[in-house]
C-alpha cells in the first residue's frame, strides 16, 4: 500500500543521491511511499516496477541493486527491507498504523549447510535469504562423498512465473481498478491478439479516473486494437495510390 511521504530540498544535493542514476533517484523516493512508518517494507521488485515505473523501459533489479549498493536500503529476513535513515527524514502521520513487519535489528542471520559440512552465511539475493526462494533453490545438506543431496530432502523449488494476464491484473490493481480477473477469456484473447501491458495501463488509468469497470476496459482495449488495425489497412491501401499520384505529378 502506497503512503504519502515528504521530500526535503537538500535531498537533491545529498552526496548519496547525486551518485545515483536519475531513474534510481525516482525509484528511491517511490520506496518511501512503499515503506511503513518504521521504514520497513516487503521486497517485491516486480511489484515496484508495475506500481512505480509501468511506462519506463528499465531494469528494475539493476536500479534496486544500485540503491541497495549505496546503503540507502538494506535487505533482511525473508523478502524484507528497510530504509535506515527513514525516521530521521520523514514526519509520519501519528494516525498511521504501526509496522506489522519484524524489527530488522532483532532478526538473526540464517545459515545453510554446504557440502563440506561447514556452516556459511547465506547472502541476501534481492531480499531473499536461507531458503533461496528468489534464486529458485533451497539450500540442503549434501553427501560429501557423492555431492548429491539425501534422498528425502527437497532440492529444487520451482518458482511460479506470473502469466502475462496476471501481470496485467497486478498493474491494473496498482492503478486502483478492482475486480480484475487474470482468468478472463476476453483478456487472454486480447493478449493473444497482440495487446501489450502498456496499452492496458494507459487505458486503465482513464477507466479508473472515470470509474469504469474491468469489462469496460477490455472493450476499450479491443476497440483500440480494432482502430489500430483499421488504420494500418487504410495506410497500406493508400500507399500505392499515393505513389501513382506522385508519379503522375512528376
Amino acid at each position: 500500500m502506497a503512503r504519502i511521504r515528504t521530500i526535503k530540498p537538500e535531498f537533491f544535493t545529498s552526496e548519496d543521491i547525486v551518485s545515483l542514476s536519475p531513474l534510481a533517484r525516482i525509484l528511491y523516493i517511490a520506496l518511501w511511499c512503499e515503506a511503513d512508518k518504521e521504514g520497513r517494507m516487503t521486497w517485491k521488485p516486480a511489484t515496484f516496477k508495475l506500481r512505480y515505473m509501468p511506462g519506463d523501459a528499465c531494469d528494475i533489479h539493476a536500479l534496486l541493486d544500485e540503491i541497495v549498493g549505496r546503503g540507502l536500503v538494506k535487505l533482511y529476513g525473508d523478502g524484507l527491507a528497510y530504509i535506515p535513515q527513514f525516521s530521521t527524514h520523514q514526519h509520519i502521520n501519528p494516525r498511521e498504523s504501526t509496522s506489522q513487519l519484524p524489527d530488522p535489528h532483532a532478526s538473526s542471520t540464517r545459515e545453510a549447510r554446504v557440502s563440506t559440512g561447514a556452516i556459511s552465511d547465506v547472502h541476501a539475493q534481492v531480499g531473499r535469504e536461507g531458503k533461496g526462494r528468489e534464486g529458485n533453490t533451497r539450500h540442503v545438506a549434501t553427501d560429501p562423498t557423492s555431492g548429491s543431496p539425501p534422498p528425502d530432502e527437497e532440492t529444487e523449488i520451482p518458482k511460479a512465473v506470473p502469466s502475462m494476464a496476471g501481470a496485467v491484473c497486478v498493474a491494473l490493481k496498482s492503478l486502483g481498478m478492482g475486480q480484475v480477473n487474470p482468468g478472463n477469456q476476453n483478456l487472454k484473447n486480447l493478449l493473444d491478439a497482440g495487446a501489450d501491458i502498456g496499452m492496458f495501463v494507459e487505458i486503465g488509468r482513464e477507466c479508473v479516473a472515470n470509474q469504469k469497470p474491468f469489462a469496460y476496459l477490455l472493450a476499450a482495449v479491443k476497440g483500440r486494437m480494432s482502430d489500430d488495425a483499421a488504420g494500418a489497412v487504410i495506410a497500406t491501401a493508400a500507399k500505392p495510390r499515393g505513389v501513382a499520384m506522385l508519379a503522375g505529378v512528376i
